[in-house]
């Protein structure tokens, strides 16, 4: 049986420059891969919609959805 593939995005100014703690993308993580899911990426972008679509046209190319 194939798993699905997932990509995580965090969009948090303060947790792409540091300052604080991704709690949300680790977590979800958790419940993608208890529920079947491959995690394939998680990362963390700035509040910033260029940001965002870039990475989320990344992980589209790269098979995850």
């Amino acid at each position: 049986m194939n798993k699905f593939k997932a990509g995580i995005i965090t969009v948090s100014d303060r947790c792409s420059k540091g300052i604080c703690e991704d709690k949300s993308g680790p977590e979800i993580r958790r419940i993608l891969a208890e529920n079947g899911y491959e995690i394939c990426d998680l990362k963390i972008v700035s509040d910033d919609i260029a940001a965002v679509l870039a990475e989320k046209f990344g992980q589209y190319i790269a098979g995850t959805r």
